[in-house]
């Protein structure tokens, strides 16, 4: 049956104003390409990201334990000219007489705006060919919200993690959502999105998890002063790689890599 996702730390993300970043050279154990101008992250924003994204989204816990897999939403990225519209539709209602939980004209959708880009002006988004960024954004209750996105053609893999205050210098992982998309339907029987993953070999500590679908990432447990916080997703051959800093300040994007 349907659950309606709890899309406060999705929306979070999209709404709320994010710390100023600083695009950097990454440390030592993390090697990163020099920044995309405005107009490669634009090019690359509106060719691999730009659509229709019906997601099918599984929460994890901070331990890597499953707590909901049956959640939907879909991502609206329009273009029209020079602009593109961000509309995020979440579960109104579900259709009882369907027989259908995750077929998009069975459901009643809200319509949440979440903004609108141009070129030099993408908002909390963070482009790097097939990958994105976006965030971090402080959430209302103090913690903070921070996705990363895989495109490939017809598909696209994003991953939020979602960090709460521990102390007065310390947010500690709450919960990772990760979302198979596809721009036609969503991805329910798409084996693509369902064969099994090789583990794979992270050399650093945090949450590592191995999902169906090819795709594996791991999240810093802690960001806390004086320590990168990196939030790791790999889909099949494409990789993105992300960096948060805080303390003092509020967490920042350090640096941001995408490869394919």
């Amino acid at each position: 049956m349907l659950k309606f996702f709890c899309i406060s730390a999705v929306t979070h993300a999209y709404l709320t104003p994010s710390p100023r970043r600083s695009m950097q050279r990454g440390s030592p154990r993390t090697p990163h390409a020099a920044a995309a101008t405005a107009s490669e992250q634009w090019d690359s924003f509106t060719a691999h990201h730009v659509g229709e994204w019906f997601g099918a989204k599984t929460v994890y816990d901070a331990a890597g334990a499953v707590v909901d897999e049956d959640s939907v939403a879909i991502t609206c990225l329009r273009r029209d000219n020079d602009e593109v519209t961000h509309v995020l539709k979440v579960p109104a209602a579900a259709l009882a007489a369907s027989g259908c939980d995750r077929c998009a004209d069975t459901i009643e959708w809200r319509d949440i705006p979440a903004g609108s880009y141009k070129e030099g002006a993408l908002g909390r988004f963070t482009v790097n060919g097939r990958g994105a960024a976006v965030g971090p954004s402080l959430l209302r209750s103090g913690g903070v919200s921070f996705e990363v996105a895989l495109a490939d053609g017809e598909r696209r893999c994003t991953l939020t993690a979602s960090f709460a205050p521990e102390s007065d210098k310390t947010l500690a992982l709450r919960r990772c959502v990760l979302s198979r998309e596809r721009s036609d339907a969503f991805p329910d029987d798409d084996a693509a999105f369902h064969t099994a993953v090789e583990a794979y070999d992270w050399s650093e500590d945090g949450l590592a998890v191995d999902a169906p679908g090819g795709i594996a990432f791991c999240v810093a447990e802690r960001i806390k002063e004086g320590t990168p916080a990196p939030v790791r997703l790999r889909w099949n051959a494409l990789a993105a790689d992300a960096v948060l800093t805080a303390f003092p300040g509020p967490p920042v994007l350090a640096s941001f890599d995408a490869s394919s």
